[in-house]
């Protein structure tokens, strides 16, 4: 977000930033930032004029790139979902529809705080999204720099495709306490998806820990991407066939 200010706007976030005098940020801070001096200031009424017009200026921006902000970040969520078109309130009551059957002791503890933050009902979308984004990425949304939103973006999708993934599982009838499921999804180049669901009993899961130690002392020492294109490779062997 800070790499679409003009210089002006960032000079303004930054005197007005953790600022607790107003007086100070005006006629000292801001002034400062902006290459003008309170001498400057009462000597000429153009140059007050002109001062005046920026602070204004750079805080109309300010405003604007933070909406902007806060409808991309809307926009991604809608898009993922499906809600393209619904208002806040609408995508909010869906969102918590789509998300109820997820029972939290079937998350991880990230995936527990972002489902907390989709359900936490605020009286605006920003306040909404700030809460989000303080669980995926640890700073408000006025704090987050160009290259955290993209971070941000893609943390969303995926935080949203993993509960989607979980709400698959959770469908499947399978006993919890005495069972595990998994869904594994493989997507390559001109190849099919390959999406796949496996139940296995508590004994199974034994042999399955069992045999992943021993193909672990087999890979000792070799490239983590090595390994995951055998496992991959191997996947798809099985799943196929």
């Amino acid at each position: 977000m800070i790499n679409r200010m003009t210089d002006d706007a960032k000079a303004f976030r930054k005197a007005v930033k953790g600022a607790k005098e107003l007086e100070k940020v005006f006629f000292e801070d801001l002034l400062t930032n902006f290459g003008v001096s309170l001498n400057d200031l009462a000597s000429s009424e153009d140059i007050l004029n002109s001062y005046v017009k920026r602070v204004k200026t750079a805080m109309q921006e300010l405003t604007a790139v933070y909406a902007n902000l806060i409808e991309r970040i809307e926009e991604n969520i809608l898009e993922e979902l499906g809600l393209e078109g619904k208002t806040y309130t609408p995508y909010f009551k869906a969102i918590k529809k789509r998300y109820a059957p997820l029972k939290n002791y079937l998350l991880t503890d990230k995936q527990k705080i972002f489902k907390a933050r989709l359900f936490s009902e605020f009286d605006s979308p920003e306040k909404y999204f700030n809460s989000i984004s303080s669980a995926l990425v640890g700073k408000s949304l006025d704090k987050i720099n160009d290259e955290e939103e993209f971070i941000l973006h893609n943390k969303i999708k995926q935080s949203l495709r993993e509960l989607d993934n979980l709400l698959e599982i959770a469908n499947l009838d399978f006993e919890e306490t005495e069972e595990t499921a998994f869904q594994i999804e493989i997507t390559s180049f001109n190849k099919q998806p390959l999406k796949h669901k496996v139940i296995l009993s508590k004994g199974q899961s034994e042999v399955a820990d069992n045999l992943a130690q021993k193909l672990k002392k087999n890979f000792n020492g070799s490239d983590s991407k090595i390994i995951q294109t055998v496992l991959i490779r191997l996947l798809e062997e099985e799943i196929n066939g």
